[in-house]
């Protein structure tokens, strides 16, 4: 009687296993296939989407900085770099 129970616990931690290995391969094929067709190498954004004219119009420092030397500091960099002052194109 004990043997019989026994060989059924045995039976059944087997079978359990050999679930528990079935649903991980399947998740890992399923995962291995959602990466593979979910990502596309187009993500709808060109480069001429981004490019235009900014006005920028501050740069902001933690600091207060004298950059260009005339005893006045400043957190403002625009203030402080004459470059950054000129409308770019980015």
């Amino acid at each position: 009687m004990i043997t019989k129970q026994i060989n059924e616990i045995i039976i059944f931690t087997k079978i359990h296993n050999d679930m528990i290995t079935n649903y991980f391969k399947l998740l890992l094929a399923s995962s291995i296939i959602l990466i593979n067709f979910g990502c596309k190498d187009d993500d709808g954004f060109s480069e001429e989407d981004v490019v235009d004219s900014y006005n920028i119009v501050s740069y902001i420092a933690n600091i207060p900085v004298d950059l260009n030397n005339n005893e006045k500091t400043s957190t403002n960099l625009m203030d402080e770099i004459e470059i950054l002052n000129k409308q770019e194109n980015f």
